[in-house]
């Protein structure tokens, strides 16, 4: 087996900080002591996952990130000799603060979900299916993915207008058509139902799955009366399949980002190629390809909207020999997004299926970098070429009729 776990480079804090936070040697991301840096203004508790001689990086007990200047700190501690995150009832008590009691909070083996009460189940099922999905369809192809050192947390927003008012909150640019994102310094899935959602799932006909005693009560009733009315695994799995599609394929996305930073396939601190990211989350869209069937035929495992996206994309506008640009920078999502989620998935797909060590191994040597450090061009091409071949124009022949194949 191979361990996939990130390894920051650090350089030492200066002077008696130094021997107080780092000891004599660098320090990962495990087996960190926890730490309490004190400023003017705050106290930060947590453990360093980077450092220079400006800043520190800290993984806080409730899985927040927090950036602090070191000029800034007025005295710091080792508080203990490793940190460990804060449990889900701990964090359940923060949420419940929070949010307060007209919210529901449901917990499941690494998520804690929050919504407005009677709705929270489903969206728990579903985002603790993703994670399961993701690490599964790591481990099989031989990777050791380390569990989160924290209850994962999302939250879903009754309305858009609650859910633009977090989007202030946390810096995120709120544009029409966005239903949610991942935030790397919050640790925070967030997503918003609106009334095509809701009343999809109120006025559809009861599923076979249900209990003939239960049915789905009208939009007039509370919705927390309809949260008492499943109990088998059937009835989870039916209602499940009642979140309504778009919603359900932003959480799945959203989620695979989640769970890809949190098991150490990506960083969340500094730079990481967008085709990267956004190509696992889009591999990992459609439920063939985290089902890790056996024997089952590509094309059962294509995500069918970006695969029909990048063939229009190809035959009609892509330039040939442009996947070294591609590959080092982010252009093509700054000013045609829609072919830069398509292309991200194509290449990744073709990767993942007929290099599919190579491409893990890869998203390994990115996470290792140093994340205080800049990811520059010819970096990132470079460690493409040392992962896939230097011959990249072969590569993209290869990748294209791969992909034109698969129709």
């Amino acid at each position: 087996m191979t361990r996939l776990i990130p390894m920051f480079v650090t350089t030492r804090l200066p002077g008696l900080m130094a021997a107080v936070c780092l000891g004599t040697t660098c320090v990962t991301a495990l087996g960190a002591p926890l730490l309490e840096l004190t400023t003017d203004g705050e106290v930060f508790v947590g453990k360093s996952l980077a450092h220079d001689k400006h800043v520190c990086w800290l993984a806080q007990e409730d899985g927040q990130l927090a950036e602090v200047s070191l000029r800034d700190v007025t005295s710091f501690r080792k508080v203990k000799e490793e940190f460990r995150g804060l449990s889900a009832i701990d964090i359940r008590t923060r949420l419940r603060r929070e949010f307060g009691h007209s919210w529901e909070i449901v917990s499941t083996k690494h998520y804690l979900v929050c919504t407005p009460k009677g709705r929270a189940r489903p969206f728990a099922e579903l985002f603790e299916n993703v994670y399961r999905s993701l690490r599964g369809y790591v481990s099989v192809r031989g990777f050791e993915l380390p569990p989160p050192d924290f209850p994962l947390i999302a939250v879903v927003y009754p309305n858009e207008k609650e859910f633009a008012a977090n989007c202030r909150k946390d810096g995120i640019p709120f544009i029409p058509g966005l239903r949610g994102y991942y935030h790397r310094r919050t640790n925070r899935v967030s997503v918003f139902e609106n009334d095509a959602d809701q009343l999809a799932t109120f006025n559809r006909p009861p599923s076979p799955a249900f209990n003939t005693s239960t049915s789905f009560p009208s939009v007039l009733r509370t919705r927390s009366s309809w949260a008492t009315s499943l109990s088998s695994a059937a009835d989870r799995e039916a209602w499940d399949a009642n979140i309504q599609s778009s919603l359900r394929n932003t959480i799945i996305h959203e989620a695979t980002h989640q769970a890809a930073y949190n098991l150490g396939l990506h960083t969340r601190i500094g730079d990481n190629p967008k085709w990267v990211t956004e190509g696992l989350a889009t591999l990992l869209e459609p439920d063939g390809m985290r089902e890790n069937r056996s024997g089952q035929r590509p094309q059962k495992r294509l995500n069918q909207e970006r695969f029909e996206w990048f063939l229009a994309f190809a035959q009609q506008q892509r330039q040939p020999k442009t996947l070294a640009d591609f590959i080092s920078s982010d252009r093509m999502f700054q000013t045609a997004a829609l072919n830069g989620y398509a292309q991200a998935w194509a290449l990744s797909f073709y990767l993942a299926e007929t290099r599919s060590t190579q491409y893990w191994q890869y998203l390994q040597t990115i996470s290792e970098r140093d994340p205080l450090k800049s990811y520059h061009p010819q970096e990132r091409l470079a460690d493409f070429q040392n992962a896939f071949g230097d011959d990249l124009d072969r590569l993209e022949v290869a990748f294209l009729r791969f992909i034109d194949d698969l129709q």
